[in-house]
């Protein structure tokens, strides 16, 4: 699957390689619960409740209640939660009410976003890329 800004700007920010080959929520499959490992996400489906992972996807047929966090998260679709990422890519086609918590932030005209956290200080998101 290719997202409108897949690729943009990963900036070489240390991600792991992945433990395997990447997971797919397909459109029409509703997860209540936690996902989680060193994999890439691909979610076209719903998602309520935590996601974790190496990247996170979010179509554009994508929802997305929860935690979610990543090395990188681009979203096409919808998404109500708390984002955490080195880089998060925004399509122009998103639709999203969440905190972000970021520090390489992109984001296409025409996007709704809500409830925005502007940026993160270095110190803490070299601690937070500790924890990952």
């Amino acid at each position: 699957m290719k997202l409108p800004l897949a690729g943009r700007a990963k900036n070489g920010s240390g991600m792991p390689p992945p433990d395997g080959a990447p997971a797919v929520i397909a459109k029409g499959l509703t997860i209540d619960g936690t996902l989680t490992g060193n994999v890439d996400f691909v979610i076209e489906g719903c998602v309520r409740g935590e996601v974790r992972g190496r990247s996170v996807s979010i179509g554009l047929t994508g929802e997305i209640d929860a935690s979610v966090k990543a090395y990188v998260i681009d979203i096409a679709g919808t998404v109500k939660g708390r984002l955490e990422a080195m880089t998060v890519n925004i399509a122009k086609c998103a639709h999203i009410d969440a905190t972000i918590f970021h520090h390489h932030l992109n984001v296409e005209k025409g996007a709704a976003i809500k409830g925005l956290r502007p940026w993160r200080p270095a110190a803490d998101m070299e601690q937070r890329r500790k924890l990952w």
